[in-house]
């Protein structure tokens, strides 16, 4: 339950969506929770949307994202050694909820975090989360 807590403070804290009414021309995607013992024994839970009830060409246009190829990792590891460059990791644990949402997806609220006195109203996200087809891109 304290990491589901913590979950649902990241993303009220970022803005992620608001409580609205569903318009009538849009159909809700569900969202589900994923939970994970970490490797040091940490809980992780993160709500996620349900992306494969997802309409292209209604809630998402486009998937592609970059990504690095392996040799570039290779070619920085070398010039960082040839170099005697200092390398460090970083790990950002809410890298998708940084992405602003183009397309107007309604999500239902999260179970079990459902706000009292407004229990029929939806989630019209702002920002991406897991799941989403396009969180990637974004």
């Amino acid at each position: 339950m304290i990491a589901m807590q913590e979950e649902i403070k990241s993303l009220s804290d970022r803005n992620v969506w608001m409580l609205v009414d569903l318009p009538k021309d849009h159909k809700p995607i569900k969202g589900r929770w994923v939970f994970a013992v970490k490797s040091d024994g940490r809980k992780k839970a993160r709500f996620v949307a349900k992306g494969f009830t997802q309409v292209f060409g209604i809630d998402y246009e486009e998937t592609f994202s970059p990504v690095a190829r392996f040799e570039t990792f290779h070619l920085l590891i070398a010039l960082a050694a040839l170099h005697d460059w200092e390398i460090e990791a970083l790990d950002v644990k809410t890298t998708f909820l940084f992405g602003k949402l183009d397309e107007e997806i309604y999500l239902e609220q999260p179970e079990g975090f459902v706000v009292k006195g407004q229990e029929n109203k939806l989630c019209r996200l702002r920002k991406v989360i897991y799941g989403l087809k396009q969180a990637a891109l974004q």
